[in-house]
């Protein structure tokens, strides 16, 4: 008795860390999405046009899926699991609907790594194309680069719902996740959702140091090649932080798999670990962008 009263008693630890971390991240995601519309109001108020650039667009973007990402989390594991742990609700329903509503969130999760590979990509193309002013422009990327990427997101992950059958609830738990126990199909997860985005981003840094390296890199360019490349390299910095941040879970595995058997709170350490990373994420993106950065600053000090 006493050992499964330290089981739910960890339990709860980690899921009240998550919590936390969780309603910091979206804290602070919704602060920033303000102070740029804040921004964005009092220019149109001054001058009565707006002009957006792309890697504002691009931040904006992925501050507002990470707000969408809290927002899930928070209503369907956090506050379902606090009620689950300190007021003994137990509300298990293995639905279509349940496990809809965890596709749409790991949907919402490879969207914010496609988000990375797409700020990569738009540094790409401005030192590889300087010329195909066409390719960067904002309209595009509102219009067709986001919703594309946030529709490969969607379609990637579709598979691991229906043909996997991978979104299961989890016992002894109130809600539909992605099941750690099944490898073929984790495997897909992480690859469509971290392992192509990342392959993105690599392949863009390393066209971006060859352009950079060339003699004949058009001098008036190099000057913004030179900061596409830091940005470029920030952003895999972050990625490579973010996979640092999710190795409990992962070694927690490797431990137990083994065995024949998954250790009862690898869930929990895996909710820790995707709220750490959304508020290293978020706290980045200032760094990771210089005109975010530049915004930011400017709100700020006024």
């Amino acid at each position: 008795m006493s050992s499964i009263s330290s089981l739910i008693s960890s339990g709860s630890i980690l899921n009240m860390i998550s919590t936390g971390a969780e309603s910091m991240t979206l804290l602070i995601s919704m602060i920033f999405v303000l102070l740029i519309i804040y921004r964005f109001v009092q220019v149109k108020h001054r001058s009565r046009q707006i002009k957006i650039e792309v890697p504002i667009i691009l931040s904006l973007n992925t501050l507002c899926l990470v707000i969408a990402k809290s927002v899930l989390q928070l209503i369907d594991v956090n506050l379902a699991t606090l009620k689950r742990d300190f007021y003994l609700v137990i509300e298990q329903n293995q639905s279509f609907f349940c496990q809809f509503r965890a596709y749409v969130f790991f949907s919402i999760v490879s969207a914010l790594y496609w988000s990375c590979a797409l700020q990569a990509f738009f540094r790409f193309i401005r030192v590889v194309y300087p010329t195909y002013e066409w390719l960067y422009q904002p309209k595009i990327y509102f219009y067709v680069f986001i919703p594309g990427e946030i529709a490969v997101a969607f379609g990637m992950v579709l598979p691991h719902l229906l043909v996997f059958n991978g979104m299961q609830l989890i016992p002894n738990e109130n809600y539909c996740t992605a099941l750690m126990n099944e490898f073929i199909s984790l495997m897909y997860l992480f690859f469509v959702v971290f392992g192509l985005p990342l392959s993105i981003i690599f392949i863009c840094y390393i066209c971006i140091i060859y352009k950079i390296r060339q003699a004949s890199a058009l001098l008036r360019y190099r000057q913004r090649n030179q900061r596409d490349y830091h940005v470029i390299r920030r952003i895999m910095m972050v990625v490579v932080i973010l996979s640092i941040a999710s190795l409990p879970a992962i070694i927690d595995l490797i431990i137990y798999v083994p065995k024949g058997q998954l250790d009862p709170l690898v869930y929990r350490i895996e909710w820790v670990s995707a709220s750490v990373n959304a508020l290293i994420f978020t706290i980045s993106q200032p760094f990771i962008s210089p005109k975010l950065y530049k915004l930011l600053k400017e709100d700020l000090m006024r």
